[in-house]
């Protein structure tokens, strides 16, 4: 899989695609479908938001006027998505809420089999209890778990930094990804940097 990166100009919150020859999805929504249309390779197999705080999926009405490929998300991010305060929308006078349909999908920690797509999702409360990180390959999607050189706040709704402790401490559990020598890690801020890297070089890993 390839990965390609879009930067929000709202917090500067990643949107990415990451792709082949037949196949895309859509990780964290918040640059407009209008952006990232001309990117997207053979068939848009889903929108994945990786936690419920509104610069993550900013630019998701975009997806749901455009396409009819679905959303996956974690089920405590559903009242976050409905209401502006717990997805800290309307502190910025914006108001992001949505009423779910169908075409909301509620993924749990396994193994998601989209078409011929192997995606695995593994939950990491901590930053949020809706938090979850996307692994293709050895490709790894963290949202706002894990940056460069730092984790995500705990103090927001629903952050609880014990829990986050336990994620940390699992993601560096060598049982858990241990297919590949390295990981690509593609934060919801920030640049790209791999697990090992974090694992060494990481202050809140030590």
């Amino acid at each position: 899989m390839f990965v390609r990166r879009y930067i929000s100009k709202h917090l500067d919150s990643n949107c990415y695609i990451a792709y082949n020859d037949k196949y895309t999805i859509v990780v964290d929504p918040t640059v407009s479908y209008e952006e990232i249309k001309k990117d997207i390779k053979g068939t848009l197999l889903g929108i994945f938001i990786t936690h419920g705080h509104y610069d993550h999926f900013y630019e998701l009405d975009s997806y749901l006027k455009n396409s009819d490929c679905k959303i996956y998300l974690h089920k405590n991010a559903i009242e976050k998505l409905e209401n502006g305060y717990y997805n800290y929308s309307r502190m910025e006078g914006i108001r992001l809420e949505f009423i779910l349909d169908n075409r909301f999908i509620i993924i749990k920690e396994g193994e998601l089999l989209l078409e011929k797509l192997k995606v695995n999702i593994y939950e990491m409360p901590g930053h949020s209890n809706c938090s979850i990180i996307i692994n293709i390959d050895d490709i790894i999607f963290t949202g706002d778990f894990l940056f460069k050189g730092s984790i995500g706040r705990t103090d927001l709704y629903t952050g609880n930094n014990t829990q986050m402790i336990l994620s940390i401490n699992r993601f560096k559990d060598n049982s858990l990804f241990n297919k590949y020598i390295d990981y690509y890690i593609y934060p919801g801020h920030g640049d790209f940097t791999t697990r090992n890297d974090e694992i060494k070089n990481n202050p809140y890993f030590n």
